[in-house]
């Protein structure tokens, strides 16, 4: 693997186009128990990619980035949002008058954070840290990614899901 694919914006980005893919299935779907499964998978990958975002990557630019508390809250703000028609979508009947519009709020706000990340925080991280910086972050957050969910996000999904895991009342 070479060395831009371990890139922090590199491994962000391609979080970013998985849950537009799975954005763009949710919509092309009709079948309400396909609909249901895919609106779940989309809530986990959403609030994985949060969860990473917020305890590896936020401090840091907060820390380094000029302006960087600013630029951190304007995407939690933004995902904030997501999480709103996450947790809506969890209990919605996908079948109903209510999907489409619920759908199209996710992915115009969705989308939002993805451009706020992509056109004003990754460049101030290629503007503030050196390239081998970009790495470590990367390959830390790949490392966060392959380990089981920390009870953190396994917490937050119950949540947004609006259901009791195992062995939960």
């Amino acid at each position: 693997m070479s060395e831009k694919q371990n890139d922090v914006i590199e491994v962000l980005t391609r979080d970013h186009r998985r849950l537009e893919a799975l954005l763009s299935e949710l919509t092309s779907t009709s079948e309400p128990q396909e609909r249901r499964r895919l609106a779940d998978e989309l809530t986990v990958e959403v609030l994985r990619h949060s969860v990473i975002e917020e305890r590896h990557l936020y401090p840091e630019v907060r820390r380094r980035v000029p302006g960087g508390t600013e630029i951190a809250d304007k995407v939690i703000i933004d995902q904030t949002e997501v999480d709103k028609h996450l947790h809506r979508l969890a209990t919605a009947d996908l079948s109903g008058a209510d999907f489409e519009p619920l759908v199209t709020s996710l992915m115009e706000d969705l989308d939002a954070h993805i451009r706020d990340e992509e056109n004003y925080l990754f460049p101030s991280l290629t503007d503030h840290f050196e390239s081998d910086d970009l790495v470590r972050l990367g390959e830390r957050i790949e490392s966060a990614k392959r380990e089981a969910p920390g009870e953190g996000l396994t917490d937050r999904v119950r949540d947004h899901l609006g259901r009791d895991g195992p062995g939960r009342d």
